[in-house]
This record gives C-alpha cells, sequence and structure tokens, in this order.
C-alpha cells in the first residue's frame, strides 16, 4: 500500500526538481548524458530509501545530495577532473552572440566573460560545486 504512495510523491518531486539537478550534475561532469543517468539515479535511489522505510526530513537537499556523490564517483570512474578549458568557454560564448549589441557592447561582453573565465578557473576543487550549485535553476527561491 506504501508502494503506490511513494511513488507518486517521487515522481511530482523528479517533475518537480529534475531540470535543477539536472542542471547542478552537468555542472559537475560537463557531459549531458551521464547528468541525466545521474539524475535519475538520485531520484530512484530516493524512492528506494523511502521503501526501506528511511526517513528524510529534507527530500530536496537528500536528493542533491545523493546526486552530488554519484557524479563524483562517476568523475573518480572517469579518473579525472575535466574542467572547461578556454578554448571550449571561447567556442559556448561565440555560438551565442547577442545581436543586439553593438561592436563596442560586444567587446565589453567579451572582456567581462575573459575575466568570469579567469576567476573561475582559479576555483578549488571545493570550491567549483558551490558555484555550479548557486548557479542551479530553482534554488534561490528556496533560501
Amino acid at each position: 500500500m506504501r508502494q503506490p504512495v511513494f511513488e507518486q510523491k517521487v515522481t511530482e518531486l523528479f517533475e518537480l526538481f529534475r531540470d535543477s539537478v539536472y542542471h547542478y550534475v552537468v555542472g559537475i561532469l560537463c557531459n549531458s548524458a551521464e547528468a541525466e543517468q545521474v539524475t535519475q539515479e538520485s531520484f530512484l535511489q530516493f524512492y528506494q530509501s523511502l521503501l526501506k522505510g528511511v526517513r528524510v526530513d529534507n527530500r530536496l537537499a537528500w536528493i542533491f545530495r545523493v546526486a552530488h556523490n554519484l557524479a563524483i564517483d562517476q568523475q573518480r570512474k572517469r579518473g579525472r577532473y575535466e574542467a572547461m578549458s578556454p578554448s571550449v568557454w571561447d567556442d559556448a560564448c561565440e555560438r551565442n552572440p547577442d545581436p543586439n549589441l553593438n561592436p563596442e557592447q560586444g567587446l565589453l561582453h567579451h572582456e567581462k566573460e575573459q575575466r568570469l573565465h579567469s576567476a573561475v578557473a582559479r576555483l578549488t576543487p571545493q570550491e567549483q560545486p558551490c558555484l555550479n550549485l548557486a548557479d542551479t535553476e530553482g534554488l534561490a527561491d528556496r533560501r
């Protein structure tokens, strides 16, 4: 009897928060397919824990913690941390140019992006997930 109730609740949470969890995980893994797998596995582990009778006071924090741990495990399997190289960063910026910017605004925007990239590159491996979490869609509303 409890299984359908848990299934419905986890499905509702999945629908509400899967994009936020996915964006957080893709920020760690830089791989959309792996991030999708980790996101799904996080919610599956949540469901299995509920079935086992585990008490979860803060469901969203629990899911994010599991997602984070699974993403770190996935990185370890790869054997390295894949930081975004300057060329990848530049390509991403060039693919989405803002057509509304005049040349001066475009130059200022490019300089700002370079400063941002430089600052992110100086973050420690422990600080980088914090930046990803702060940037994850939907979390700012829950502070």
